[in-house]
């Protein structure tokens, strides 16, 4: 553990230095400072009062949505917890903030959510190459990568598809805005909107959907709890651009300030150990070994 906590550090080393960087359009590597929205009118971190309003309020607003286990979801108590629970809650403390959760039943309208201000970011393990770029008018930022998730691709145990190209013209129960949905969509895929549990049972009894996708941790979360639900994984996705699988919270482009401080938070949790911890505990070290943040990785720049 201690090497591993090392290693981390060193491998981050600079991150905190380029943090002003923004993770940059879908062409760029994570984080990218001053290159802002990339239309040419960047704004500096002079020109945004985004952490001076929420360090005056004394609290983060985190939007989000619930019953996604292990990330996020309600216990047996009805509080809420996961693994981006405990990383939002350590970092707003780390940057003197308490956390105000406003958590939506299904992932439709979250981001709408962030637009209008409800919040000031989104923690769901958010893919920067999901939610960049001009596809989204250069409206967003990203923070640095906390960690990984692998996307599977989930179908009936009786099912014929093989591979992501089998998906064209099948039908996904996934949410439709979601980062999962998209790669469905980028198949061929027509969506419907559902919970990971929903689609599940559906798969199982093999009625209604043909796949769904879906984070790894999650799937097999479920399957834990689960074991005789009917259905396999067909395929692994492995995009050409890593930052389709990278973690980070979502911040509207303008909020600079509030990012800058946030990734100083997020790297000095990276650095101690504590979010490897936190990914351990709720993802197993066999998975939290293997993800790009805590070992050497050519596409992470630490940027």
């Amino acid at each position: 553990m201690r090497k591993m906590k090392k290693f981390v550090s060193c491998l981050l080393a600079g991150i905190v230095i380029t943090s002003l960087a923004a993770c940059g359009n879908s062409d760029q590597d994570p984080g990218t400072a001053e290159e802002g929205n990339g239309d040419g009118n960047e704004q500096t971190s002079e020109e945004d009062s985004s952490w001076a309003d929420v360090e005056s309020a004394g609290v983060l607003r985190i939007g989000c949505e619930g019953n996604w286990k292990p990330f996020i979801y309600n216990d047996e108590d009805d509080k809420l917890v996961g693994s981006e629970v405990e990383i939002a809650n350590e970092m707003a403390a780390r940057m003197g903030l308490e956390t105000e959760w406003d958590v939506a039943s299904e992932w439709t309208g979250v981001v709408a959510g962030l637009d209008a201000d409800r919040y000031d970011c989104i923690f769901e393990a958010i893919p920067p190459a999901s939610y960049e770029g001009e596809a989204y008018d250069n409206k967003y930022l990203c923070s640095i990568p906390y960690g990984e998730k692998t996307q599977v691709l989930v179908v009936n145990e009786d099912s014929d598809i093989e591979s992501w190209e089998d998906l064209d013209g099948k039908v996904c129960g996934n949410s439709l805005s979601s980062s999962s949905g998209k790669i469905a969509e980028s198949y061929g895929a027509t969506l419907t909107e559902m919970s990971l549990t929903d689609s599940m049972q559906l798969l199982s009894e093999a009625r209604g959907i043909d796949a769904t996708v879906n984070a790894l941790i999650s799937i097999n979360d479920y399957l834990a709890q689960k074991p005789d639900t009917k259905v396999k994984i067909a395929a692994y996705y492995e995009p050409d651009d890593p930052r389709a699988t990278y973690m980070t919270v979502l911040f509207r482009a303008e909020d600079q300030t509030l990012r800058e401080k946030a990734n100083e938070a997020l790297q000095s949790m990276l650095d101690d150990g504590t979010i490897y911890e936190i990914m351990v505990k709720y993802f197993t070290e066999d998975v939290a070994d293997v993800m790009s943040v805590f070992v050497e990785h050519p596409e992470y720049k630490g940027q």
